[in-house]
């Protein structure tokens, strides 16, 4: 291994490591190469607290349409990851915990929701203690609002975004 590249992936790190290595200066794509599906800018942000869709459009190179999948995906998949925790927990499982949550900081960062990614953050490093699960009851009722909310957010955005294309 000659170098990394850490998740969230920054495209800018990423171009900037592969120029690095890569050994011809045609390997790299212009501009002009750019797929018809995205789009050089952001849509317009909503003024969301818990949403920035501009460091998510960022992650996912301005694509309008794939961040609306992995909104949506989010949406249905990790509702319920405050519950999946806490029954991994109360059974004892903490990597099963820590794994949700590690899943959970990382699919947040990359979707620009910060305040979610620090609450997984804070649940993955607890649950690698194996801090007891009754010390943990705050923390999930904190991971469970905040899941709420985003993906009512998410809603709205979308919303939003499919009004603009």
């Amino acid at each position: 291994m000659n170098d990394f590249v850490a998740k969230p992936v920054v495209p800018e790190h990423l171009l900037a490591v592969l120029v690095r290595w890569l050994p011809q200066k045609d390997a790299i794509p212009s501009e002009e190469t750019a797929t018809p599906e995205t789009t050089p800018t952001p849509t317009q942000d909503t003024g969301s607290s818990l949403i920035n869709q501009t460091t998510g459009l960022k992650f996912l190179n301005g694509n309008v349409a794939s961040y609306r999948r992995f909104l949506s995906r989010f949406a249905e998949t990790n509702l319920s990851d405050a519950d999946k925790i806490q029954t991994a927990l109360a059974a004892g499982d903490y990597v099963t915990a820590e794994r949700i949550a590690h899943s959970l900081k990382g699919i947040s960062a990359t979707l620009g929701m910060e305040a979610l990614r620090a609450l997984a953050q804070t649940l993955e490093k607890k649950s690698n203690e194996r801090v007891p699960a009754t010390e943990l009851v705050t923390d999930l009722a904190s991971l469970r609002e905040m899941l709420v909310a985003v993906c009512a957010e998410i809603r709205i955005i979308k919303l939003k975004l499919s009004e603009d294309s």
